[in-house]
């Protein structure tokens, strides 16, 4: 069962998953991430399906607000990806 998206206050979250970079399709896609730690991510944006690979530093304290399907993999630190909507 998905779950639909509930309204909150501008800059907060409802829900959060943990996840593991794969092949997992993330339904609903969340419209943030957290990253905890730096390195790259490649991802799968849920608008055009383009895969993107970004660079994430260990600064990166507020979720980035990507909307992807899929998070596909992971280097360096980058780890306890949570997505959050």
């Amino acid at each position: 069962m998905a779950l639909a998206p509930t309204p909150f206050a501008l800059g907060s979250f409802g829900n959060a998953v943990s996840i593991t970079p794969g092949t997992t399709v993330l339904r609903p896609p969340p419209t943030a991430l957290w990253i905890g730690g730096s390195g790259t991510l490649s991802v799968v944006m849920a608008g055009n399906g383009s895969t993107v690979t970004l660079s994430v530093g260990a600064s990166t304290t507020a979720p980035l607000p990507l909307c992807v399907s899929q998070v596909l993999s992971i280097s360096g630190t980058a780890t306890g990806i949570v997505g959050l909507w």
